[in-house]
């Protein structure tokens, strides 16, 4: 499968991470390896050889002798000893010259060092048996059927071109000696070992050919299985094949299926054991190579499951062994029955040697049922199952039961890869340089490195690291030269320089890769960096030419797809018809629902409200359990909410509600969309009847305590809707205090239904507000606020979460009354890994910066930032907003008086810029102020001092510390009037802010002492104005008269 072809939702552009990570590999056993496990068999190079059905009677003594040795022989051939069997089949030739089992020895050994791999020597042995005179007929048939076979074995062992010349060599060997023998006891097995040699050379109609002729012409023939079982594999690899040819994938879907059914036939045959466990084996690579190159995803995961439940069915080895030694024994008792017709033994004893061959070929490979299970682990690595591939892989890693230097290098990489795949990047680093270790810049691992720089080009900004990134596609580069991963290492090369913002040398990479080998990926990838550069011609130009020159590929779907969402943002209705299009000529594609989506929103906005509204609908009944579906409600319910068409935009979004019931955060969307609906036709009780029908239906959604705190404002806010309380005649009153104890009751639902939400501090914030105002109107003494919160943190003694919540909400209130205690009460229940109301961390927060901990104030200030984190996108609700701006202050605050003047103006600055409507921007104002005093900057420092002072939105000590910061400004810039003048109205309006009120009246004191010695000038008093000369019968003025100006 080529990088880049599935593609996913929205996206603007294809994963790059993703185009390394879904790199396909042919998951049945190499051709070359498979074929030599074949030769190797007993099947070909020990069921050919001749057997005595019964000896001659020489003397006993000689008999004993080299029958012994030759039974010895066997039992090296049995043990996997090639070697040492051919010297002692020789020694037999040499030690017992008139043996009559010196034939069948001559032969074995010939066939013990093909075993070995002693190619040369074992053709010489059966050249030298064809050439021999004194060779009788049958021992010259049976050579000369041996000697191309061992030119296949010795063939599988080569490199090209030399294989592909040997296995020429093979055949023509083979047609020479099947027209001199087209009869005979060996033509199975020299037929067979033709027809693998054509399937080497990838002649494979001509091996299948041989292969059905051997099925036609030897039915109950015991070893007939072996070659429907080779014929599977062939079609097999052809099925693989097809599947990577254009159209080709119901040709590879026919052949897949007549490989599986002749693999399933063997096994319902009851086969050999060995047979049977590699028949298991094949079933589960084949179903596995199919499912890797199917694109549909159910169809995938289904082949994908089907393959390990095959896996799962494959015996370990020791099973196999054991089960493989009991039928040899068997067999061993047979032969040595007494009186048997000479044609059974000898048919026995061929069987004999066939079973003992495997059972040499059992002991000498690895375990089966290992690799079955290392084929599981990667299918769940396939299948995105990482947790359960590396549980499985680890686990045979531990066990100790990876016995070959190929498996213990293929578990390593998967684990490594799976941490890769889930971001987890101190342990994928770990794995990935224990790989490198072991096997450095091994050709499995081309795709490492990338998945290594794909975590760290990241947007998570925990793991972001561009620098880190482009040293992993250093190293992809470095170890894998002109590898199958070079473009996807460009692409990402280029992802790195585009987050640097180097776009330049993105741009440059990419037309490079472009002159050097034109690819869908970079024309894309290429489209896309204009596209989020701003250079939106050449993006659009450039995702056109995608869809042009790779038609039929996905990267061409989703350019089309780009394309109209680039017209949607300057030509609406351009786009419309280019989503239009798309919808037209994609009717299949994932992104169609999307694309309707798009169609509605550019309808609306090109105001074509009633088309717009028909195209959600229609998107929500055709696919409404695609992505876009919920939203399209909301689009509707929008619509309608314009066009002040309330009831109707209502029932939508019940509409909504009752078509996804098992949606919670979806139906509280809706559902507070209703009470938004309600309150803005000032129907506050309606409203909260919709809040409360949600909690009710969705009691344990973690929505529902949000719902019951919207209930609780809105009753306050009706409350406090009615009029002020001491205004009010009596039945109003009664109807306030009603109001309020609702809204009381909701905010304490929240604490008692839901005491671990992050709900319960903003439900405490309106219980202290009640308290508050109950308080202010002489309804509650001071005493009864205490004992409410008092009695509050008893009643959730059990539950240490919210107890310290409600202790510091007590806080917030002593804070009116006892500053000093207040921080103390704070300071002993803050818990940061408590979410605290905002206002209640802000005053912690400032009183940590009151007593100089500045660092502590800076940390609660973060933390309030992270309770309430904006969203990633769209815009934030007004109270996280608030939350933001209160972060903002608060660390401009501290950082101010910290000492850092440049870091506390820069937070200022972000809060002036974020949020100028935020009430704490007049405190922003008096630090600005600060900062731009301490420039020399005072005309700017005084402008912003007066707002403050003048707005009745500032407190009182805020106010205070404005005066007395400009009365300063007068007094740096010799205006000394002023600044006294300043200094006394302090002490006279604010002498409730004892610090401040006793500063200014210090300051002022200071002032006049230095004008009363000389220091500093005594201002010039300014003359009354002289009255003009009354005119005759000018009326005297009145008391209030303002004299007119000179």
């Amino acid at each position: 499968m080529q990088p880049g072809k599935k593609m996913g939702g929205q996206r603007k552009c294809a994963s790059l991470c993703s185009v390394a990570f879904r790199r396909q590999r042919s998951m049945l056993p190499d051709r070359r390896l498979l074929i030599a496990a074949l030769v190797c068999s007993a099947g070909l190079l020990w069921t050919g050889l001749p057997t005595r059905a019964q000896a001659p009677a020489p003397p006993a003594k000689t008999l004993d002798r080299d029958h012994q040795a030759k039974l010895d022989a066997d039992q090296l051939v049995a043990d996997g000893k090639y070697l040492e069997a051919a010297a002692a089949y020789e020694n037999i030739l040499k030690n017992f010259p008139g043996s009559p089992f010196g034939p069948e020895a001559m032969l074995r050994a010939g066939a013990a060092y093909v075993s070995a791999g002693k190619f040369e020597q074992g053709l010489a042995i059966y050249q030298n048996v064809v050439a021999d005179k004194k060779s009788t007929p049958e021992i010259v048939q049976i050579a000369g059927g041996l000697v191309p076979q061992a030119l296949v074995a010795k063939a599988v062992q080569l490199k090209e071109p030399e294989r592909s010349k040997v296995l020429n060599e093979a055949l023509k060997a083979f047609d020479l000696h099947l027209a001199k023998y087209p009869t005979g006891e060996e033509m199975e097995s020299t037929l067979y070992a033709k027809g693998m040699a054509l399937f080497q050379v990838a002649r494979y109609a001509d091996a299948g050919g041989v292969l059905l002729s051997i099925m036609r012409s030897f039915p109950n023939s015991p070893t007939v299985a072996d070659s429907q079982y080779l014929l599977a594999l062939i079609n097999a690899t052809v099925a693989a094949e097809s599947a990577k040819k254009p159209g080709g994938e119901k040709t590879s879907a026919a052949q897949f299926a007549e490989a599986e059914r002749l693999l399933r036939e063997i096994l319902s045959r009851r086969p050999n054991l060995a047979l049977a466990n590699d028949t298991q084996f094949q079933i589960g690579e084949l179903l596995f190579s199919r499912a890797s190159g199917t694109a549909d995803p159910a169809r995938r995961t289904a082949g994908f499951s089907r393959a390990i439940e095959a896996y799962r069915s494959v015996i370990p080895k020791d099973q196999l062994l054991a089960q493989q030694q009991q039928w040899v024994a068997s067999l061993t008792a047979g032969v040595s029955l007494p009186q048997q017709d000479p044609a059974v033994l000898k048919a026995r004893k061929r069987q004999l040697d066939r079973e003992q061959g495997k059972l040499a070929e059992i002991k000498q490979r690895p375990d089966q049922a290992v690799m079955a299970r290392i084929r599981s682990g990667q299918v769940f690595s396939l299948l995105g199952k990482h947790d359960e591939s590396r549980v499985l892989l680890s686990h045979l890693e531990q066990a100790g039961s990876l016995t070959e230097p190929d498996q213990q290098k293929l578990v390593q990489y998967y684990i490594a890869r799976s941490y890769a795949a889930q971001k987890l990047a101190a342990k994928a680093e770990e794995k990935y340089q224990a790989f490198q270790t072991a096997h450095k810049a091994d050709p499995i691992a081309q795709d490492l490195p990338l998945l290594l720089a794909g975590i760290f080009l990241s947007e998570d900004p925990k793991l972001k690291d561009p620098v880190k990134a482009e040293e992993y596609l250093k190293q992809a580069k470095e170890m894998y030269p002109g590898g199958a991963m070079g473009d996807a290492a460009t692409l990402m090369q280029a992802q790195v320089w585009m987050q640097e913002k180097k776009y330049d040398d993105a741009l440059k990479v990419l037309n490079e890769a472009l002159a050097k080998s034109p690819s869908v990926d970079a024309e894309f990838f290429r489209a896309t960096l204009y596209a989020q550069t701003g250079k939106t011609a050449e993006a659009i130009a450039g995702y056109k030419k995608v869809r042009t020159t790779y038609p039929g590929l996905p990267q061409a779907e989703q350019a089309h797809f780009q394309v109209a969402q680039l017209l949607g943002a300057k030509e609406p209705k351009a786009a419309i018809s280019e989503f239009q299009s798309f919808v037209a000529k994609f009717p299949e594609s994932t992104l169609l629902p999307a694309a309707l989506f798009e169609v509605g929103k550019m309808q609306k906005a090109s105001g074509q409200k009633d088309a717009a509204l028909a195209t959600f609908k229609s998107l929500a009944t055709q696919y409404p359990k695609s992505a876009p579906a919920p939203f399209t409600y909301f689009e509707r319910a929008k619509i309608l909410n314009d066009n002040q068409q309330l009831d109707e935009c209502a029932a939508v979004l019940r509409e909504l509600v009752a078509n996804y019931q098992d949606n919670a955060p979806l139906a509280y969307q809706a559902y507070d969309f209703i009470g938004q609906i309600h309150t803005s036709r000032k129907k506050n009780e309606e409203a909260i009847a919709a809040y409360e029908e949600f909690a009710g239906k969705f009691s344990q959604a973690p929505q529902a305590a949000e719902a019951l705190l919207k209930q609780s404002t809105l009753w306050k806010a009706a409350a406090e809707g009615i009029g002020t309380y001491v205004t009010l005649g009596e039945s109003q009153r009664a109807e306030w205090r009603s109001h309020l104890d609702k809204s009381a009751a909701a905010a304490e639902r929240v604490l008692e239904k839901y005491p671990e939400s992050p709900f319960v501090a903003l439900a405490l914030k309106n219980l202290l507000a009640i308290q508050r105002l109950e308080q202010s109107l002489k309804l509650k003494t001071p005493t009864a606020v205490e004992k409410f919160f008092t009695d509050l943190a008893t009643k959730y003694g059990g539950k240490p979460a919210t107890k310290t919540k409600i202790a510091f909400t007590h806080a917030a209130f002593t804070f009116e009354q006892d500053k000093a205690k207040a921080f103390a009460q704070m300071s002993a229940t803050y818990d940061k890994a408590q979410k605290f109301a905002p206002d209640d961390l802000d005053l912690y927060g400032l009183a940590l910066i009151d007593a100089k901990k500045f660092d502590e104030a800076i940390a609660v200030y973060e933390k309030l930032a992270l309770d309430y984190p904006l969203p990633a996108s769209g815009k934030a609700p007004r109270d996280i907003q608030e939350a933001q701006a209160i972060s903002l202050f608060g660390l401009g605050k501290a950082l101010q008086e910290k000492g850092d003047k440049e870091g506390g103006a820069k937070k200022f600055a972000e809060l002036e810029t974020l949020y100028p409507w935020s009430t704490k921007m007049l405190e922003v104002q008096y630090g600005i102020a600060l900062d731009l005093h301490d420039k020399k900057e005072d005309d700017k420092a005084e402008t912003r001092l007066r707002d403050v002072i003048k707005s009745p939105l500032a407190n009182a000590e805020l106010r205070a510390k404005s005066m007395l910061l400009l009365g300063r400004i007068f007094e740096d810039t010799k205006r000394y009037a002023e600044a006294i003048d300043n200094y006394v109205k302090i002490s006279v309006f604010y002498e409730g802010i004892d610090r401040i009120a006793a500063e200014g009246l210090w300051r002022g004191a200071q002032l006049l002492e230095r004008q009363a010695s000389g220091e500093i000038p005594m201002p010039t008093p300014v003359p009354k104005p002289t009255a003009p000369p009354k005119p005759a019968g000018t009326p005297p003025p009145k008391p209030d008269a303002v004299p007119p100006k000179k």
